[in-house]
Order: C-alpha cells, then sequence, then structure tokens
C-alpha cells in the first residue's frame, strides 16, 4: 500500500517542457481578404498566468495595434485576444509565454497579411528562451544525492549482505547526510525556483501563495513529489531504519526527476516510461559504483579478497544489466525527442545529448578495463591482489565518468528541445483571389488536384483521397531552371514555366499574367504515401 501511495505519488499526467506554439490564427503567413476578428494561439503544452505573458501585435511600419485583454483558455493551452479592425497590410505578431511545466520561457513571431499587397517580413518563429542553469545546478544536486543513496541501499542489500553472511565481517555505511542534503536541496531548490517563475522573480518563490499555484502544474507538482519522496526516505532509513522502505522512495524520486524531462513532454507514448526507466537505471548504475569505488578506496574494514572477489563480480552482473538497459531506453527517449538527424547535429539539445553519448562510452570503457582486471584477479588467486591499485583507479574514474553524465543531464533537461516542426513553419500563405476567379479539379493517381486561376495568379492545392492535406507534397518533372508548373497560352505551341512557391501543405502558388482564351495546364504532382 506505501508503494502504491508513492508511486501515485510520483507518477502523475507526463510533463512537458517549452511552450512552442503550434498553431494560430490567423495562421502563419496567412493572407486574409478581410480583419479578423482576433488572434489565437495555441501552444504545445500548458501555459501559465505570469506578468511574464506577452503578446504584442504591430504593422509592417512598427506601429503598436491595441489588442484586447489576453484570455486564457480553459485547458490552459491558448491565449487569444480581440483585434481591432485592421487595415490592409503586413502585421508581425511578437509572442512570449512561460510553461506551466517546467516554468522556462519560450518566444517567437509570425506574420499573416490583410489584402495581398505586402511582401512577408523576416521572422524567427519560436524561440527558447536561455539556458536555465540554476535549475540545472539543483537538477544535477538531485541526480547526484539520489545516485549515493540508491546505491549505498541497492549494493548493501543487493551485494554485501548476502556475501558478509555467516562471515564475522559487515559492509561499513558510507557516510551519507551529504547526500541526503543534496537530493533535499535539489528538489526542494526545482520547487522554489519554478514557484518563484510565476510571480516574476525567484524571492517570490517564498511565498506561500505561489506554492498553490505551482502544485497546479506538472513541474511544480513533479518537484513538490521528488521532495516529499526524498524526505520520506530519509525519515524511514533514520527513524524508521526501514531500508526496505527507504529504497523504493527514493526510485520513485528518480522517476519524478525523470518526468520533467523533455522526453515525456512529446507525443509519443513510449517517451515518458523511457525516460523514467533510463534515469532510474543510470542511478542504480551509477549508485553501485560509487559505493563500490568508496569500499575499495576507504582504509576502514576493507573487505577480505574473498568477499571482495565476488562482490565485484556481482556489481560487475548488476552493471551490465544496468547498462544494456540504459542504453535501450535512453534511445528511446531520444526517438521521443527529435524527428529527423539534423535536429541532432545541429541544435544546441543535439549537441549536449552527443556529449552525453560520449562520457557513456568513456564510462563503458572504463568498466571493460576494469573487468578485466577482476578476470586477472580471480585467475591469479591469492596473488591477485596485486590488481587491486588497477581496480580502484578504474572503478573511481568510472564513478566519476558517470557523475559527470548526471551533470550533463542536468544541462539536458534545462536546454530547449528541437523546435517541433509545425511550429517552425513561416510559410506566407496564398493570396486570396482578386476579381474573377476559376477554380478546376482533377486527379493525379489518389490524389486530388484544385487549381485557382484569378487575376495575375495561379494557386495549387493537393488533398488525399479524406481531404486531408498531405505531406511530401512536391511538383515532380522540373526542369533545370526550377519551373514545375507548364502553362501553354491560347494560340501558341510553346509551353512557359513557373517555379511556384510553396505556401502550406499541398500548397502552391505563382504569378502570371493570363491571357484571353483557353489555356493549358501541365503538372506532376507527388506525396509521401
Amino acid at each position: 500500500m506505501t508503494l502504491g501511495v508513492l508511486l501515485g505519488l510520483a507518477v502523475p499526467a507526463a510533463a512537458a517542457a517549452h511552450a512552442f506554439l503550434v498553431d494560430s490564427v490567423p495562421a502563419s503567413g496567412a493572407r486574409l481578404a478581410a480583419s479578423p476578428p482576433s488572434i489565437v494561439l495555441r501552444f504545445t503544452e500548458h501555459v501559465v498566468p505570469v506578468a511574464g505573458d506577452r503578446v504584442t501585435l504591430r504593422s509592417a511600419s512598427g506601429a503598436a495595434v491595441p489588442l484586447g485583454p489576453l484570455v486564457r483558455s480553459p485547458d490552459g493551452a491558448s491565449l487569444s485576444a480581440a483585434l481591432p479592425r485592421l487595415p490592409g497590410g503586413v502585421y508581425l505578431v511578437d509572442w512570449q509565454v512561460v510553461s506551466a511545466e517546467d516554468g522556462h520561457s519560450s518566444q517567437g513571431e509570425f506574420a499573416f497579411e490583410v489584402g495581398s499587397a505586402g511582401a512577408l517580413p523576416a521572422i524567427r518563429g519560436s524561440v527558447s528562451g536561455p539556458t536555465d542553469w540554476p535549475q540545472a545546478a539543483l537538477s544535477w544536486l538531485l541526480l547526484l544525492g539520489l545516485a549515493a543513496l540508491i546505491g549505498s541501499l541497492a549494493g548493501e542489500a543487493w551485494v554485501w549482505r548476502p556475501l558478509a553472511r555467516g562471515r564475522d565481517w559487515n559492509p561499513p555505511a558510507p557516510p551519507l547526510a551529504a547526500a541526503w542534503a543534496m537530493a533535499l536541496v535539489g528538489a526542494g531548490g526545482l520547487f522554489m525556483v519554478f514557484a518563484g517563475s510565476l510571480g516574476g522573480g525567484i524571492l517570490t518563490g517564498f511565498e506561500p501563495s505561489r506554492w498553490v499555484a505551482a502544485m497546479r502544474s506538472g513541474a511544480g507538482y513533479l518537484a513538490f513529489a521528488a521532495f516529499f519522496l526524498v524526505l520520506y526516505g530519509l525519515l524511514a532509513a533514520t527513524l524508521l531504519k526501514s531500508k526496505r522502505v527507504a529504497l523504493p522512495a527514493l526510485l520513485a524520486a528518480a522517476v519524478a526527476a525523470a518526468l520533467r524531462s523533455h522526453p515525456a513532454a512529446g507525443k509519443a507514448w513510449w517517451g515518458g516510461p523511457a525516460i523514467a526507466l533510463h534515469v532510474a537505471l543510470a542511478l542504480v548504475w551509477t549508485g553501485l559504483l560509487a559505493h563500490l569505488a568508496w569500499l575499495l578506496w576507504s582504509g576502514r574494514r576493507r573487505p577480505a579478497a574473498e568477499i571482495l572477489v565476488p562482490a565485484v563480480g556481482r556489481y560487475g552482473r548488476l552493471a551490465l544489466w544496468s547498462t544494456l538497459l540504459v542504453l535501450v531506453s535512453g534511445l528511446g527517449a531520444a526517438l521521443a525527442v527529435f524527428s529527423s538527424r539534423d535536429q541532432l547535429i545541429g541544435t544546441a539539445y543535439g549537441h549536449v545529448l552527443l556529449l552525453k553519448a560520449g562520457l557513456v562510452a568513456a564510462a563503458l570503457l572504463l568498466a571493460l578495463l576494469g573487468r578485466a582486471a577482476l578476470g586477472r584477479m580471480c585467475a591469479r588467486g591469492a596473488t591477485g591482489m596485486g590488481e587491486m591499485p588497477r581496480l580502484r583507479a578504474t572503478t573511481g574514474l568510472e564513478a566519476g565518468t558517470l557523475a559527470a553524465v548526471l551533470g550533463v543531464a542536468a544541462l539536458l533537461g534545462n536546454v530547449a528541445p528541437p523546435v517541433p516542426a509545425v511550429s517552425a513553419a513561416t510559410l506566407l500563405g496564398a493570396p486570396p483571389p482578386q476579381g474573377p476567379a476559376l477554380t478546376l479539379a482533377d486527379q493525379a493517381g489518389w490524389l486530388k488536384v484544385y487549381l485557382t486561376a484569378s487575376a495575375g495568379n495561379l494557386t495549387l492545392q493537393v488533398l488525399t483521397p479524406e481531404s486531408s492535406r498531405p505531406q511530401g507534397v512536391r511538383l515532380i518533372n522540373q526542369d533545370s531552371h526550377g519551373d514545375a508548373i507548364f502553362v501553354t497560352p491560347p494560340g501558341q505551341g510553346k509551353s512557359v514555366g513557373l517555379a511556384p512557391r510553396p505556401c502550406g501543405p499541398g500548397c502552391f502558388t505563382a504569378s502570371f499574367a493570363w491571357q484571353a482564351g483557353v489555356s493549358r495546364l501541365r503538372l506532376d504532382v507527388q506525396a509521401k504515401g
């Protein structure tokens, strides 16, 4: 029953991180025939009602346009404001919000046009705020403290006590006061910093009124759950003398910390479970190695060879299975964040992840060296203790490298993930028809093709048989000049090539001066699937 309560506290609805703009009304780059009544912004996750929320509108000349009061949707993921009647022209929307899940800020711009006379200005889409170094440092403290505590409790229960049973030797307990303090300060600090972000400053995080608001969002709830679970584990281990209760509580705190990271934010169903398993096992691996390194370097009651050799063998087997599951779950967590190889290579988040992968590879190499030293110890029997200095060195370096891995992982949770492709769309939409217009429809295989000819313009829309906009639409059979639509004007035998520009999913547009009579068009359309 106790474990069920702990897991219930540590596993709420999956938390996201960094609110990116995924949709808007008017849409990014839209050309509108008339002034819209309001503006609506929809984000990847909930945004919190803080003073930092900002949505402004200005004309292409830079003049500010007054907006109505900012209204939040019931689900907290949308913002809207009424608009005055807008004259024709290009308008730029500038927004800034704070995520309800981790307190990180995001901002961006997009443009739309009323009429069809203007040109789209340079815009920057969605970007995240700077790396949150205080939260990264607090996350590292929490992970280091949890690793030391979990490793000590698990190592004592799973490795040393079974081997020491029946012998006049008890494994010395490492000093854990600093580890408990790091875990409590890390988790409590994350909660206070997030609560402070809701009020515009860190000091406001000490106001109890902010705590209630913080508990209503995923990031605040998970940070509080981690703090409560660590405190529960401390009381169980010191007052109740029950390490069997303390260890599950600490593992549940690790799950709560993991669910504040980016892989749990995506729509991929496996992101949350993968990152939870990844972080929990990484802490077990790191903690077990740290515990072993402390025993090997400690001068007090060091175990004899008949205990040490099988104990190191047990550590090796636990580390092997932990490592394999850490790698598999880490791959699953990465796939929940990245949608292309370019995002891995071309983003700060990808660079930090590659650094983490390199450190993990170094830890695996050190583990192989330690395993080789242990093999020589076992083969040489009593004379094998000469390998002890090498085993101590490789084990200590491996534990230190894994501690660095936890630091990079903490940084990874506070660096903006790759911007979702949908939020980066800044295409200028097709202009509305001017004057008389003619729309024709035809089939290109299974695709529906609609052509609209109006004064000086041609618009192409491609739909699937279900009337949805397909992905990956392209015009094939282009010539060397990039022309993809070929028009034969009336009374002429030579075609004129058009190089249309994209105007959204399945949308292309091009300028063309129509002549009186019948013009013939030729184009080839292809789409994914």
